[in-house]
């Protein structure tokens, strides 16, 4: 898996990793997340989050 790969909220991660918000989906613009929501540490076969609530893009970071 690349780094800067593009995963959503519900997908299992493949591999260990960083994973960093990108956007919500959808073109939900609001409420912007806390420092804390915005980056999730996973291992292989975890699922990432949903955010405020709301399903969101993540970006691989390592």
């Amino acid at each position: 898996m690349a780094e800067g790969q593009k995963f959503k909220t519900g997908d299992k991660v493949p591999q260990d990793g960083q994973f960093a918000f990108d956007s919500y989906v959808g073109n939900i613009i609001s409420p912007s997340p806390a420092g804390q929501d915005r980056f999730v540490a996973l291992k292989a076969g975890q699922t990432l989050p949903a955010v405020n609530g709301k399903a969101a893009y993540w970006m691989q970071k390592r």
